[in-house]
């Protein structure tokens, strides 16, 4: 059984959007159940205006944590006994490694992280991942500047920026189980998962972490291109594979 959720920034996205629906759809085909999720929102933030200043929110971290918990141990008490893996992509990815942390005692039976930021900080762009985004005809890409400004807009709080559960890559690693990390080749955001990825190798955790050849972030939400069924592939290979 998966738990899924979805990505926007924190600020965007729903249960109708393919990056959900979509997805969830395609998991369930093999008669696999899925739980899409939802969580609350944190204002908009125009990232093109970097002077506009960023204001707290009634749903700046915990709150969108708590929502994805809460949405994980639901369906762990609705269905006892059920091996549960608990995924998401983009924004979604952070929220459920964090809710991962969260849920000691009760953690999930696999973790998939889609294209997910998980540090406070865009983690340094190694050579061969910036070779393959200048290679590709991505140009939009999360600078640096922009991925603080979403966290910043995520946790509303400053102080908050040293919270592990809001930077799920500095956090103990003694919860997290197999984890599958999928990520799109020309994507800066793969600086943060592999790096991610490297640490929980580490510390023992089974860890698969790959990406989609020509591909960008964001891939799941476009089910009509190709590197979304290449991806979908991937997960329901690593589902099945799963111990």
């Amino acid at each position: 059984m998966v738990v899924w959720v979805h990505g926007g920034a924190y600020v965007g996205g729903s249960l109708r959007m393919a990056e959900s629906h979509a997805v969830a759809t395609d998991l369930a085909r093999t008669g696999r159940p899925v739980v899409a999720v939802d969580y609350r929102k944190v204002s908009f933030l125009p990232l093109m205006l970097p002077k506009r200043r960023i204001r707290p929110h009634r749903n700046n971290f915990p709150v969108p944590v708590h929502d994805v918990l809460d949405a994980y141990l639901d369906t762990a008490g609705r269905y006892p006994g059920r091996r549960i893996v608990l995924g998401g992509a983009s924004a979604g990815a952070n929220l459920s490694a964090s809710a991962t942390i969260r849920a000691a005692g009760h953690r999930p039976a696999g973790l998939i992280l889609a294209y997910g930021a998980f540090h406070v900080e865009l983690p340094p762009i190694p050579a061969a991942l910036q070779a393959s985004i200048d290679a590709s005809s991505v140009r939009r890409q999360f600078t640096a500047d922009v991925y603080r400004r979403i966290t910043m807009n995520f946790v509303g709080d400053a102080s908050l920026l040293d919270d592990p559960e809001a930077s799920p890559a500095t956090a103990s690693a003694g919860d997290i189980p197999p984890t599958l990390f999928l990520d799109a080749e020309a994507d800066t955001l793969r600086a943060s998962s592999e790096l991610y990825a490297e640490r929980l190798d580490r510390e023992g955790v089974p860890v698969t972490s790959t990406f989609i050849r020509d591909s960008s972030h964001g891939f799941l939400n476009r089910p009509k291109a190709d590197p979304y069924p290449n991806g979908v592939a991937v997960m329901r290979s690593w589902l099945d594979d799963l111990p």
